[in-house]
């Protein structure tokens, strides 16, 4: 039997349409609107295409190292969510062009990146999983 990875669990956070579903979709090959490595993703040319997330969507993603259990949190009210990040390993922290802040403060004590809409954020959630192996 092989030895089993880490797992962690990582959640997105962050005002409205400031990214986080789309930075998902990304790393997990499918449509989104950025660049990630030699994936090349659609770019969202409307309103139309936009698609609010309602509570959690939870995606597993498998990397060499570990196991990150991704929850992209939706920012529809404030104060929602909070209670999707109990025992949650490290966050990735988004920015808008505005730089409202999120529904919810997030979790003292817990490795944060921040990913802003200009900042290339491939290198983020490598960043994070550097953090948390710390």
């Amino acid at each position: 039997m092989g030895e089993r990875k880490p797992q962690y669990k990582v959640c997105l956070i962050g005002p409205s349409q400031s990214g986080k579903t789309r930075y998902v979709n990304g790393l997990l090959g499918l449509v989104g609107r950025m660049e990630y490595g030699d994936r090349i993703v659609k770019r969202c040319e409307n309103y139309e295409d936009y698609y609010t997330t309602l509570g959690v969507e939870v995606n597993p993603l498998e990397r060499e190292e570990c196991i990150i259990n991704l929850f992209d949190i939706g920012s529809t009210k404030v104060g929602e969510g909070l209670g999707y990040t109990i025992n949650c390993s490290g966050i990735l922290r988004f920015h808008d062009e505005d730089d409202n802040p999120p529904p919810f403060e997030p979790p003292r004590g817990v490795p944060m990146v921040h990913i802003y809409v200009e900042n290339d954020r491939r290198g983020a959630l490598q960043d994070l999983i550097d953090m948390m192996h710390g």
